[in-house]
């Protein structure tokens, strides 16, 4: 059986294959991809150096809190704010 024109043998509508045929999303997962990969190697190089510098296992569940923390404090607040809930008292 041969697969509809336009469309590979083995390839499913809706697939990856079909997705990044299109350039701006293609260019979209290349840079959110590249960024990522940065985000990664920042946060491992910073608890390497502070775990170098200060050798204490403290040192450094500092430093990955002080990292984490604003993310998780401020994350509920766009959701709150997109649903239009009353603030709680």
């Amino acid at each position: 059986m041969r697969p509809p024109p336009g469309r590979r043998r083995g390839s499913r509508p809706g697939g990856l294959g079909s997705v990044l045929a299109r350039p701006g999303y293609r260019r979209l997962w290349a840079t959110r991809t590249v960024s990522q990969s940065g985000d990664v190697a920042q946060f491992t190089t910073l608890a390497l150096l502070v775990l170098h510098l200060t050798g204490s296992g403290l040192g450094l569940s500092g430093a990955v809190l002080a990292e984490i923390a604003p993310v998780l404090l401020l994350a509920p607040s766009p959701a709150h704010w997109s649903t239009g809930c009353p603030a709680s008292p």
